[in-house]
């Protein structure tokens, strides 16, 4: 066996560490596909919410109300105005009423409650609409539900519906409910109701219209009562 000469050794270790530092080296090296790979797919996983995002923004930001808000007594009564201004627009003046009065924001803050469930309150308004062609009525509900700026709910009827009615509604992403149906031309209706709210300014006026309401009841009790009395004396 023919000694191993100490020189040619330590070169030939030098020379495998060399293409070992080599290789790591190119491994860590920018540029290569096992860096680039995770690099350029990281943007696109970061993309796809924000793609999505502005498409529900674009609603609020292009449309009328303000789909971020609606949270206070004073900002529901504007979103309503908003609204019936536009149905008002589409449908003719006396679409909304109040106990046979036009509609205004000042009239319905004065006289109705908002809605309550579950200790959360919401205003809404009905419409009193004529429809006479449900095809142009579906169309025109869609055109509305963007010029508000609300996104259009699952399930809707696509035009007139296979038993000869439609059913259109939006606004349930944005906390709303937009709503055109009709079973015939002569059978149709819409609402619309705001975000549901727990602020204090709509607490506040649910309970003063209440507790007007509650006096108002008692003082009629209360002539009811002299009257009956009156009456009974008189005979």
């Amino acid at each position: 066996m023919t000694p191993c000469d100490p020189a040619r050794l330590v070169g030939a270790v030098l020379i495998v560490s060399l293409v070992l530092a080599g290789c790591s080296a190119a491994e860590e090296t920018p540029g290569t596909p096992a860096t680039d790979t995770p690099t350029s797919k990281a943007p696109e996983q970061t993309q796809d919410p924000q793609d999505e995002t502005p498409q529900n923004n674009g609603n609020s930001s292009d449309g009328l109300i303000d789909v971020e808000g609606g949270y206070t007594q004073e900002e529901q009564l504007a979103e309503l105005e908003i609204v019936v201004e536009i149905m008002q627009e589409h449908f003719g003046d006396d679409v909304a009423t109040i106990d046979g009065q036009p509609w205004s924001a000042e009239l319905h803050d004065a006289e109705v409650p908002a809605r309550t469930r579950g200790g959360m309150y919401r205003h809404d308004v009905n419409f009193d609409i004529e429809l006479t062609d449900l095809e142009e009525a579906y169309a025109l509900a869609e055109e509305i539900a963007e010029e508000l700026g609300l996104t259009e709910n699952i399930n809707n009827s696509n035009g007139i519906g296979p038993y000869g009615g439609i059913y259109y509604g939006a606004g349930r992403e944005e906390g709303r409910i937009f709503l055109i149906s009709a079973d015939s031309p002569e059978l149709g209706g819409a609402t619309y109701q705001t975000r549901y709210s727990d602020h204090e300014t709509i607490i506040a006026a649910y309970e003063r219209i209440l507790g007007e309401r509650s006096e108002e009841g008692r003082e009629e009790r209360q002539r009811e009562r002299e009257e009956r009395l009156e009456r009974i004396r008189n005979e």
